[in-house]
């Protein structure tokens, strides 16, 4: 299928749906909005290499420079996302170890409450058969 053709106004005036907010949209229902995105930033990149033409060396330095720039910021986002996902990991196996143990102490405590609820009702049934005997 072919991606249709939109101005530069158009796709910088159209909405960005953010699917995430838990309103329903056909269009997010669709996927559409990734596809105008990809739209959008596919049409501004062609304008920027079109002007890139026409740069002169210094020009083009600098949109190197600020690519790296852009690139390490990028790099620096993605260390610190990865951090907070083995962080979130880590407290996510920290919580369910604990309820883990928690339920294994727990399931401990009704074990020994039917025990002890066995060894009752024996020694109650044998003390009420033992006085059955004492009586006759």
């Amino acid at each position: 299928p072919r991606a249709m053709s939109l101005d530069h106004d158009a796709i910088l005036s159209m909405p960005s749906l953010n699917v995430g907010t838990g309103c329903y949209s056909p269009r997010a229902h669709y996927q559409i909005p990734p596809a105008i995105d990809e739209e959008k930033e596919r049409k501004i990149r062609e304008m920027k290499e079109k002007e890139e033409v026409h740069f002169n060396a210094d020009q083009l330095r600098d949109v190197l420079r600020q690519e790296r720039m852009r690139s390490g910021k990028l790099l620096h986002d993605l260390n610190l996302l990865r951090k907070s996902f083995i962080s979130q990991q880590n407290d996510s196996e920290a919580e369910e170890e604990r309820l883990v143990n928690g339920m294994m102490k727990r399931l401990d405590c009704v074990k020994k409450e039917k025990e002890q609820m066995i060894i009752g009702f024996g020694f109650g049934r044998e003390e009420a058969m033992l006085s059955k005997f004492d009586k006759h």
